[in-house]
């Protein structure tokens, strides 16, 4: 467990994801994209994203080379998963990354980043990429805050919908 921002109090706890974590997770990751994607896709598709199946995904994300939590209080605000890229040799690739909307813009999401890249470097990775939807700034701007940069795009279905998904990269 590493609190990130030295002895701020405020700072968030940036500790390995464990089993116990992946209802938290879940519940973060569905409420994020119900939030991030309200102006992409139709309300009554983000309202049935199953927490079921979320917490499904979480529980095989626990693999992950790298599998953490940001907590505050306690309470888990946000997580990362990340590990070897799915598609391209050589690489890392952040497999995901969220943070609870309501703790947007708290330094959660750039400690965990912050975190992730620290523990690529450490597993000998020197490149990582990740993919964002086209149509989320908020997103795409937090990437290219942290250091990233747009490489190509490429088509998804999403809700039987295709929408441009852009991967991102950057050298660690």
């Amino acid at each position: 467990m590493r609190r990130l921002g030295g002895h701020d109090k405020f700072a968030p706890v940036v500790r390995d994801a464990r089993s116990d974590d992946v209802e938290a997770i879940a519940r973060v990751q569905v409420r994020s994209w119900q939030h991030a994607y309200a102006h992409v896709f139709a309300e009554d598709d983000l309202a049935r994203i199953s927490l079921e199946r979320r917490k499904e995904s979480a529980r095989e994300a626990l693999s992950s080379p790298v599998s953490l939590v940001a907590e505050r209080d306690g309470e888990v605000l946000g997580f990362a998963f990340a590990g070897p890229s799915r598609d391209t040799d050589d690489f890392a690739e952040l497999y995901s990354i969220y943070v609870e909307p309501g703790a947007w813009g708290t330094g959660l999401g750039r400690a965990l980043i912050l975190e992730v890249e620290r523990q690529l470097r450490e597993q000998g990775f020197e490149d990582a990429e990740l993919w964002v939807l086209e149509d989320n700034p908020r997103g795409r701007h937090f990437y290219e805050a942290a250091g990233w940069t747009s490489a190509d795009v490429q088509p998804i279905t999403i809700f039987g919908s295709e929408v441009p998904e852009i991967r991102y990269r950057k050298r660690l």
